[in-house]
């Protein structure tokens, strides 16, 4: 069988995919990294950890950069909320106290990796309210959440004074950190991933690079990382190397492998005991990324998949940017 073999290689980066004929399965390929300027984005405070845990250790080891944001503050999750005091109904205050505690555990966790208060930027966007800012056109009603019942991030959290919850400052304020960072390498979630505030991530994060490259941003090498998909990873051995699915339209996406080092995989595991509250209402699944390698996807799929948001897929250009 004929194998025509490609290699995207750097002396910071280096990734080798081989194309095959369509009857040989898909497989990982590795993934290697140097000392890049990474940066990574997160929904949620527990996503970045959960996802790119070691690879910010391998980065670090290497002499690389790395910063991290983190969109919002996961004060939306209501079972947690309840988790936590299960006897007070949940007021606006608890679900803003809970993002604190959320943040909290993010840059403790960050910490253990080895990343400094100073590169963890918060945003302070709704958690669950994400998709609505995306799919929203430039003049669109703020938009306030259910659960906090707040129009804008808090002061403290805001990269551009004024901001409010609007898909137009989202965009605003990724594409000032863009300019500001300069990554080499983006780490952003995968369009193909089913929580919406994952793909709207998605869809905001590379809006906003089209918008900083046209301002002048030299375009840093992309990889995306996806941690919601139907009844995957599968928990089994503990620390056992998660596979990619072996079924369905994630199963032909360009897969990458990070294998860790054994000091990268304690450091890991260290970290996402950070997440108290999450651990309380989710063990099994921080469980599922708590393995001996993080997997990554190279390119975007082919049709793009769908970001659904309230019954209405948002995954479409806005403004003219993809």
């Amino acid at each position: 069988m004929f194998f025509k073999a490609a290699c995207l290689a750097g002396a910071l980066f280096s990734v080798c995919a081989f194309a095959s004929g369509a009857d040989t399965p898909r497989t990982p390929e590795p993934l290697t990294i140097g000392p890049v300027r990474v940066l990574i984005v997160s929904p949620h405070p527990d996503d970045a950890t959960l996802a790119t845990g070691g690879l910010i250790r391998h980065v670090l080891g290497a002499g690389g950069a790395v910063k991290v944001i983190q969109m919002t503050g996961g004060d939306g999750f209501p079972q947690g909320v309840v988790a936590l005091s299960p006897r007070i109904h949940p007021t606006a205050d608890a679900y803003r106290q809970y993002g604190v505690l959320r943040e909290h555990e993010a840059v403790r966790a960050l910490g253990r990796l080895g990343v400094h208060r100073a590169q963890v930027r918060l945003l302070g966007f709704p958690d669950e309210g994400l998709c609505l800012l995306a799919s929203s056109a430039p003049l669109a009603p703020v938009f306030m959440s259910p659960y906090t019942q707040r129009e804008s991030p808090p002061i403290t959290e805001q990269v551009l004074p004024g901001t409010m919850y609007r898909g137009e400052d989202v965009r605003r304020e990724l594409t000032r950190l863009l300019r500001e960072f300069r990554p080499t390498l983006l780490v952003v979630p995968h369009s193909g991933d089913d929580h919406p505030d994952h793909c709207a991530t998605h869809l905001l994060v590379h809006q906003a690079l089209t918008a900083a490259i046209a301002e002048g941003l030299r375009p840093p090498h992309v990889l995306h990382y996806v941690l919601h998909l139907p009844r995957w990873p599968a928990n089994e051995q503990p620390g056992a190397p998660i596979d990619p699915p072996a079924t369905g339209p994630a199963s032909s996406w360009d897969w990458r492998t990070l294998t860790l080092t054994s000091d990268e995989q304690a450091r890991k595991h260290r970290a996402l005991s950070a997440f108290h509250s999450q651990i309380l209402v989710m063990s099994d699944f921080f469980a599922a990324f708590d393995r001996s390698n993080e997997l990554f996807i190279d390119r975007e799929p082919s049709p793009v998949s769908p970001c659904w948001c309230s019954g209405s897929n948002i995954a479409v250009p806005i403004n003219g940017m993809q």
